[in-house]
């Protein structure tokens, strides 16, 4: 007769046929990096009170150190937005090696500063559009509020002006991204 096999060693035999290619251990590797730096990003970030220190983590990872510096870097440069850039966020990349943030500070604010300027603009354009088109048909008056969130042309600038902006901040991260890898490099 056959022999009897216990599940443990049915399941031994399965492990053994199922190999690991080293592409997927590297990717296995990154994203439980990844998942450890954004724990680190979130304490830090979120609790300024604690004494979260970037380098300290690092150092800790061992091996994974530079991997996990460098998922720390893209978390933090992704969290920067013209909307709510936190003091915070400056202070972790300034741990992660950017010397000095001064200059991207200000870059920040004006894409901020033309986005706003670009929306309020348009705005006012498409709403005297809007009031013009109106008066045509008779329809006018102090009370008159025209709807511009309905309006297409409004909804295409907004859409083109969010892929500006969007752009405008991905070339904003890659100067900050060179400017810590400069840091980091001149520190060797």
């Amino acid at each position: 007769m056959g022999e009897i096999k216990s599940t443990l060693e049915i399941a031994l035999e399965k492990a053994k046929a199922v190999e690991i290619s080293n592409e997927e251990r590297e990717r296995f590797k990154r994203e439980e990096v990844l998942a450890k730096a954004k724990d680190i990003f979130s304490r830090f970030k979120n609790h300024p009170s604690r004494t979260t220190r970037l380098a300290q983590e690092i150092k800790r990872s061992g091996e994974n150190a530079p991997l996990l510096k460098a998922c720390l870097t893209e978390i933090f440069l992704e969290a920067l937005d013209v909307a709510h850039s936190s003091e915070r966020i400056w202070q972790g990349l300034q741990e992660l090696g950017l010397k000095d943030p001064v200059p991207f500070k200000e870059s920040l604010s004006q894409i901020a500063e033309d986005e706003k300027r670009a929306r309020r603009e348009e705005a006012e354009k498409v709403e005297n559009t809007l009031r013009e088109s109106l008066a045509k048909r008779g329809i006018s008056g102090t009370a008159l509020d025209p709807n511009i969130e309905e309006n297409a042309h409004w909804k295409d600038f907004l859409t083109n002006l969010d892929e500006r902006v969007s752009e405008d901040l991905k070339m904003l991260r890659q100067r900050i991204f060179r400017a810590i890898e400069a840091g980091n490099s001149s520190s060797r």
